[in-house]
């Protein structure tokens, strides 16, 4: 990692609508993105699953990088415009096999895709990011 993304380490644990725990998902370098950066989500997973500890297994993994343009109006208030999907991720878990699950995103910086976040353009406004 580079020395802006060292520090940039949010980690949460991750439970079920019971709120049993399931793993631990760490994000690298997902505070502040632009065109052509990476983040990297990493998940881990207990060895053993036990009643008294409350883990329970886990079986896939997936995430998904997304975000959104919106319009913000002289009042202040906002509308959405757009969303966009950057990239997805998917991973099979093997419970008790799978210690950790480790994925890289990337936000396009491709300018030829059509769509992509690097090139926005609205009814008032036509914005390119080099």
């Amino acid at each position: 990692f580079n020395r802006s993304t060292q520090y940039d380490i949010q980690t949460l644990r991750v439970s079920n609508s019971l709120g049993q725990p399931v793993c631990v998902m760490s994000l690298i370098g997902a505070s502040t993105m632009t065109p052509g950066s990476q983040m990297h989500i990493q998940w881990d997973f207990p060895k053993q699953f036990s009643e008294t500890e409350g883990w329970i297994p886990c079986y896939q993994v997936s995430a998904c990088l997304q975000g959104e343009e919106r319009a913000v109006y002289e009042d202040g208030t906002t509308k959405r415009t757009q969303s966009f999907l950057f990239d997805t991720c998917h991973e099979w878990v093997d419970p008790g096999v799978t210690d950790r699950v480790s994925k890289t995103m990337m936000l396009s910086s491709d300018h030829s895709l059509e769509g992509t976040p690097c090139d926005l353009t609205t009814d008032v406004m036509d914005v390119s990011v080099w």
